[in-house]
């Protein structure tokens, strides 16, 4: 709870941050209104206002710094400056993709003409530079530490992809902004992905079509940049990165945001009462599949917004009744903490651990001996070992390992005492 309590409180302020938003961009409450509906019940916003990370805060961010840069610009005074700083700040150090959120504002000013910002462009420069200067520590510190960072982000760049995957990744994104029931119908969700991303180009042509340029250039910008950035890197360099929805989140907080525009004027502007009814219609029916989507995260355990079914907490609730049943158990693990440490919540109190990390094949004698812990415990588990663990056991100290649980929960057999 006190891990997540942050994400929550986060994420319910994103409502507000939206509906305010909309109120800048379209003059409307009713867009607002409409957009608090869609967002508050989107299966992947909830997803994330629940994980132990930043990405609710880097949601905000975004939401925040938008207000506070379309405010600077209508009132153009000092107070609005500062504040669009200091939010510039704030966003930066929410998470390092909010450079590409800033970069779109920036081809948001010149998208509008030097004749239109020519009197907000000099503050614009200032307030952007002021907060990149106060990001200096942290940009110096990803600097010195490249071969880290490369070394943590190993399993995103190594991931095979192609231009289908990636497209088809995007799809997804999209539809599990809006439903997610984590395939247990799977022939309508896939058909619901086609309709919702049918639905978001219509309603961006519609955003383009009826709002001036100042409107409709923030929003298709949001939109495109980061995928856009993301995808053409994967292209190049290979790896998923534009496959992680998590990164995506600008670009979905404004495809939410364009599609509540189109419902809205759909429902006020149209000539009938059929239409009226129609599109009042559509609208409840999208807020019900989020709710449905709610139900099915909250009655699902394990499934958070990596929605990879790998997570420490997916894994965990499947292996922690193996381990309970067990008398006496040991569980060996090279895991990293957050794996370990998920699942010492879930098994018995009288469970032991033998934790490594970060240990050469070569040393991992010095930390444990099978036969002596096979004398101590009833049943020695192995959690989530490599194979450079596997050898070890099994040739160096002559264990018989027996698969319990898809190849990541082995319980020692035969040990050669």
């Amino acid at each position: 709870m006190a891990a997540r309590a942050l994400s929550v409180i986060f994420g319910f302020a994103c409502l507000p941050a939206v509906y305010w938003l909309c109120y800048e961009l379209f003059g409307s409450r009713a867009v607002g209104w409409i957009a608090v509906g869609l967002i508050s019940v989107s299966p992947y916003q909830l997803l994330l206002s629940q994980g132990a990370r930043q990405y609710s805060l880097f949601g905000l961010a975004t939401l925040i710094s938008t207000i506070a840069l379309l405010r600077a610009m209508r009132k153009n005074d000092q107070l609005s400056w500062v504040i669009c700083t200091l939010t510039f700040i704030y966003g930066l150090y929410s998470h390092l993709f909010f450079v590409f959120v800033a970069f779109g504002y920036c081809l948001y000013i010149l998208s509008l003409g030097l004749k239109q910002v020519r009197s907000y462009l000099v503050p614009f420069i200032v307030s952007l530079s002021v907060a990149f200067v106060t990001f200096l520590p942290w940009i110096i510190v990803i600097l010195t530490s490249l071969n880290e960072i490369q070394k943590k982000t190993q399993w995103v760049s190594n991931r095979n992809s192609n231009i289908s995957i990636l497209l088809r990744g995007l799809r997804l994104s999209l539809r599990n902004s809006f439903l997610n029931w984590n395939n247990s119908i799977p022939r309508i969700e896939s058909y619901s992905s086609y309709l919702i991303f049918g639905l978001i180009v219509i309603s961006l042509y519609f955003l383009i079509r009826f709002t001036p340029r100042k409107v409709w250039s923030l929003v298709v910008i949001s939109i495109i940049l980061t995928p856009l950035v993301l995808v053409t890197a994967d292209l190049i360099l290979g790896g998923g990165r534009s496959l992680q929805s998590r990164y995506l989140l600008p670009s979905l907080l404004f495809v939410q945001i364009s599609v509540a525009y189109f419902l809205t004027k759909c429902i006020i502007f149209s000539f009938s009462t059929r239409e009226k009814v129609f599109w009042r219609f559509a609208y409840l029916a999208m807020v019900f599949v989020g709710v449905i989507s709610a139900i099915a995260i909250a009655k699902t355990p394990g499934w958070d917004y990596l929605e990879q079914g790998r997570t420490a907490n997916a894994l965990n609730v499947k292996m922690a009744p193996l381990i309970n049943l067990a008398n006496r158990p040991v569980v060996i693990s090279e895991a990293s903490h957050s794996f370990v440490l998920g699942l010492s919540h879930l098994v018995n109190k009288d469970v032991d651990f033998q934790v490594i990390n970060d240990v050469e094949a070569s040393e991992f004698s010095s930390y444990f001996n099978i036969p002596e812990l096979a004398q101590r415990y009833e049943e020695v588990f192995i959690y989530l070992p490599d194979k450079k663990l596997i050898s070890f056991l099994e040739k160096e100290q002559g264990a018989q390992l027996e698969s319990v649980f898809d190849n990541k929960l082995y319980r020692l057999e035969r040990p050669l005492l």
